[in-house]
Formats: structure tokens, sequence, C-alpha cells
């Protein structure tokens, strides 16, 4: 090790660094999972909505290591926090970039609180008045707008806490807490009209 190298606890205390010393670190499963659903109606108008959340998971980002140049090359990195790297002048408790470093990607550093309430979707719905419809001869039309995934509440610093590799791989159980580098949920919105005959 060098000065600057993070430090590793050394499991099986025999002063060195090996496989010997890995451990299981975080839990991608959430303590619980919750959502809320509900409709409102006022006239002609509805509105619904529905968020959802967990509380407990954690998320070892794949990606981080990498944005902070972790390939041991600073130009890799795509994150500002790479500014704050341990240097002589500079000692943090960010290690250095360092190609013959002792700074292994995978460790607790990237390991993140997943914990996140978010609002899925929201929509305003408009009903016409029944009269105006009698004389079209049509029983209803109604106007909505929607969004989804409006915002999310979170400590994640990475894109959406929702998203893992197991949403996308054929292991779900394995991948579960694993993101690296997936697709977050977009936002999106939805402008329609609904009409029966």
């Amino acid at each position: 090790m060098v000065p600057g190298d993070a430090r590793y606890v050394d499991v099986n205390g025999d002063h060195k660094y090996g496989v010997e010393d890995l451990m299981n670190i975080g839990n991608g499963t959430p303590t619980y999972s919750f959502g809320w659903i509900n409709d409102i109606s006022y006239g002609d108008f509805t509105l619904s909505f529905m968020f959802q959340g967990t509380h407990g998971n954690q998320i070892y980002s794949g990606s981080f290591p990498y944005m902070y140049g972790g390939l041991g090359d600073a130009r890799n990195a795509t994150s500002t926090d790479a500014l704050n790297t341990w240097t002589p002048a500079k000692e943090t408790d960010f290690p250095t970039i360092s190609k013959t470093g002792f700074n292994p990607l995978n460790s607790s550093r990237y390991v993140y609180d997943a914990s996140y309430v978010k609002l899925k979707n929201l929509s305003i719905a408009y009903n016409l008045p029944a009269p105006l419809m009698s004389q079209w001869k049509i029983h209803g039309i109604q106007v909505y707008v929607s969004a989804q995934n409006l915002f999310c509440i979170t400590s994640y610093p990475g894109y959406d806490p929702e998203v893992t590799n197991a949403n996308f791989t054929a292991t779900p159980a394995i991948t579960q807490g694993l993101e690296t580098g997936v697709i977050p949920n977009p936002r999106t919105y939805t402008f329609g009209l609904r009409a029966s005959f």
C-alpha cells in the first residue's frame, strides 16, 4: 500500500489483504415496500395519484468507481468528486487515483442507502358534461393529462434507486441491489382523450 490508498478491514487478522478478507456487504432486499393509490373526484374532475417506495435496502453501484476514475486513470473520471481525491498536498478520505495503488473497485465505499419515496403516477381527468355529449350521440368524453416518475425523494446519489440490474436480467435474485449503468426510469407526460359511443 502507498499513501492515499483506501484502507480495508483485515478480516482474518493476518496483516495482509487477500481473498480471505472478502465478506458480504450490503443488502438489496428492502425491509419493507409500500404504496399509496388514491382517486379524488370533484364534479367532472378526477385526480389520481400513486406513491411507492422502499425502506432498508441498499445498492452497490458499479458505475461510480468508473465515474471517479477508478480504472486507475483520472482521464476516465466523469464526476467532479474525482477532484477531491487524496494528494500529498490535500489529504482527503477519497482514495487517490493510482495505477499502482491498492484501490479495488468492489468495496463498501460504493454501497448506498437505496430507500426512496417516488410519485410514480399523477393524472387529472375531466369528463365533458353529459348534456353536451347527448346531442352528439356520444355517451362520454374524458380529457386527461398524466405524468409518470415526477419526483423521487432519496439519499441515493445515482439516477434512480428503483432500477437495478435485477430489472433486466434473467437472475433477478442474484442481481437485486446491483447497479452497473442501467438506464433509469424516464419521466414521461401523456395527453389523451377517451370517448365512448
